[in-house]
């Protein structure tokens, strides 16, 4: 009855709220559970680190880092030596506070895409013909 546009515009503005919450939930999961270990982009083997630039996650964890932590002064001690917060995370995780806004960027740039996607795919895709 509706353009294939029209639709899928209702359909992604009824799942922000649904996608609020999820959020909400992700990041009151996740953010008290910083300390544990993650495996660095360093440490991830140079012919699936594609894969690692690919996955939303990687970009919202780096965001929650570098935004919280990525210019604390601080001197801690990791590993057996001294190094401020921001180093740390820019030396272990490869996470730099210059880079937020590319990762905003992208972060804003995934949910568009897969709307994008979805209105392209009801628009061109039709499965009711034989």
């Amino acid at each position: 009855m509706y353009t294939s546009w029209a639709y899928a515009l209702a359909q992604v503005i009824i799942e922000v709220p649904y996608l609020f919450v999820r959020a909400i939930t992700f990041v009151v999961t996740t953010y008290p559970m910083i300390g544990y270990q993650w495996s660095a982009s360093k440490q991830i083997p140079k012919w699936l680190l594609w894969l690692y630039y690919l996955t939303p996650t990687s970009w919202t964890l780096n965001g929650m880092l570098t935004l919280q932590y990525g210019d604390v002064d601080s001197e801690i001690l990791v590993f057996g030596e001294k190094k401020t917060v921001a180093s740390f995370i820019r030396d272990y995780f490869g996470f730099h506070h210059d880079q937020l806004p590319v990762v905003a960027l992208v972060l804003v740039l995934y949910p568009l895409l897969f709307a994008f996607l979805f209105a392209y795919g009801i628009a061109k895709l039709n499965f009711t013909r034989r």
